[in-house]
């Protein structure tokens, strides 16, 4: 433990010699930076130094910022290594600890005078507990936020349409029955009259009597003749 607490001192000495030397000061962005992933390893919370959280936290992007499409973070992270190379090739090459950024990585080391990287200080690791209100930030998708949203609408959308097409009652086709239809047609004459053959059509009273039918039967709206 008395181990841990001298290595921590060592290193926070080492933070305030790096973050005040002018090659480093002149640059509040780096600073930062530095200042934040040293504090979390030295914290043992190695787990939230990621892409995204030091996007969020150091450089102030929005929550939908996306690593793939923004190289703020891996730009910075050069500009870091290259400043720490200088530093301890310069004014800090006595200095009794070094901080080291490795390449393709955001989570320092710390290395006694002369070390190599394999024998780079191991800091004891904890797990730390989310900050009351500070919501825990998962693996990124690669796919920003906004389409996450919009593709999730999409589907709903397409679930309710759906749905819609189903649950809804199909109209029921309704027969209207036609109007009865009598059809009047020539009378003949059953016994003919004198000098007609019988089978010859009706004359005289018989076919009056045929107009008359007709016309009574316009009477009735439900009767079409």
């Amino acid at each position: 433990m008395a181990e841990a607490a001298q290595l921590e001192a060592l290193v926070e000495t080492a933070l305030g010699q790096l973050t005040s030397w002018p090659g480093l000061s002149r640059s509040p962005q780096l600073t930062k930076f530095l200042n934040y992933i040293v504090r979390a390893k030295l914290k043992g919370d190695e787990a939230s130094i990621k892409a995204y959280s030091i996007a969020v936290d150091v450089f102030g992007r929005p929550p939908t910022f996306d690593p793939q499409t923004d190289p703020i973070v891996r730009v910075q992270a050069r500009r870091l290594r290259a400043a720490l190379e200088e530093y301890y090739s310069g004014d800090g090459v006595d200095s009794p600890i070094r901080i080291y950024l490795p390449v393709g990585r955001y989570v320092p080391e710390f290395r006694l005078a002369g070390e190599s990287p394999a024998e780079a200080v191991a800091m004891p690791t904890a797990s730390v507990p989310p900050k009351p209100g500070q919501v825990s930030r998962g693996p990124r998708t690669g796919l920003p936020d906004w389409m996450l949203y919009a593709l999730v609408l999409v589907v709903g959308v397409g679930i309710v349409v759906a749905l819609a097409q189903v649950l809804t009652p199909r109209p029921t086709r309704i027969d209207v029955p036609r109007p009865p239809f009598i059809g009047i047609g020539e009378f003949t004459a059953i016994s003919p009259a004198e000098g007609q053959e019988q089978g010859q059509g009706a004359t005289g009273g018989i076919a009056g009597l045929a107009i008359e039918l007709v016309t009574d039967l316009q009477l009735f709206d439900d009767i079409k003749p």
